[in-house]
């Protein structure tokens, strides 16, 4: 086989004969024109011919250079393509997780940032759905899912358990003086969440006041959402008063945007957070690091609930 050009020599020719000047090869290069013109130099005195004619303040490729040219730019175009066969076979960095929208907006996504910086290798992609997802093919590494358990053909771990509470706008729980009983939300806008997860659970506002012993109020009225993400929004907005799940109000109780109305208003329920995988497939490394990522989030997440 004979001896290659350096790569370098024949780059900074195939340049400046394409660009047709030393000095728009050398920006496209990122290198100075004098590298340019001693690179393509070192080239002639390599194959013992001149490659560039001087013509004013240009040059113009000689019949050697030409009759190199074209075979050289179909190799650099043939490097290319051979590289980028290479890199679609790496190792895929991207994990993907179908997570419900109010979970995935509420209380996931503000919490990737520490995952990101732990783990700057891995790029997480985000599916926020409520459908039913097929984890056997291959499309989604990870779900979480809001139920009960029991998920068939899938390994399931419970991440966190979910209760209801009232929850309101600070500006619209000053406005509405004396809500010191369950009663008092008689006749006041309630937000009701249609969400997948409502009926999951099957809380609503009924069940919240029976709990409370509170019989006899209107619990129908009001405003209706089909995901809980947009009955809370609203309740921010000051739109009415809400029953949000724990994992999807803390951060906006805690931030100020929330109020919560009674300090015993919680409804504990029989559904939570799951994050399940097929049983069919093996977690790759990178689902593995989230997945104990999550625990340790959950956990975190029950800790600062105990400090409040």
């Amino acid at each position: 086989m004979s001896v290659l050009p350096p790569m370098n020599a024949m780059r900074a020719f195939e340049a400046a004969a394409r660009c047709g000047s030393f000095a728009r090869a050398a920006a496209e290069l990122h290198v100075t024109p004098a590298a340019v013109s001693q690179q393509i130099r070192n080239l002639e005195e390599m194959l013992g011919v001149k490659l560039f004619a001087r013509e004013g303040r240009g040059i113009a490729l000689t019949q050697a250079g030409a009759a190199g040219l074209d075979r050289l730019s179909q190799a650099f175009e043939l490097v290319g393509e051979a590289a980028a066969a290479m890199r679609r076979n790496r190792p895929d960095r991207t994990l993907r997780i179908s997570a419900p929208p109010g979970f995935s907006s509420k209380w996931l996504a503000p919490r990737l940032n520490r995952f990101n910086d732990a783990h700057p290798d891995i790029d997480i992609w985000i599916a926020a759905e409520d459908r039913v997802i097929d984890l056997d093919a291959g499309n989604v590494d990870l779900a979480i899912r809001y139920g009960r358990g029991g998920y068939k053909g899938l390994n399931a771990v419970l991440l966190l358990g979910e209760y209801v509470r009232p929850v309101c706008s600070p500006a619209f729980l000053r406005a509405h003086a004396g809500l010191d009983d369950p009663a008092a939300l008689d006749g006041v806008r309630l937000l009701h969440d249609l969400s997948p997860e409502s009926r999951e659970d099957g809380a609503d506002w009924g069940d919240w006041f029976a709990s409370r012993g509170a019989f006899g109020v209107d619990a129908a009225h009001g405003a209706r959402f089909d995901q809980s993400a947009l009955a809370l929004d609203a309740a921010i907005a000051g739109a009415g008063v809400a029953l949000g799940r724990r994992a999807l109000t803390h951060d906006d109780v805690v931030a100020g945007r929330l109020a919560t109305i009674f300090a015993e208003g919680a409804l504990a329920l029989e559904a939570g957070y799951h994050f399940i995988w097929s049983r069919a497939r093996r977690l790759s490394a990178q689902a593995s690091v989230f997945a104990d990522w999550l625990r340790a989030e959950a956990v975190r997440f029950e800790d600062e609930l105990d400090q409040l």
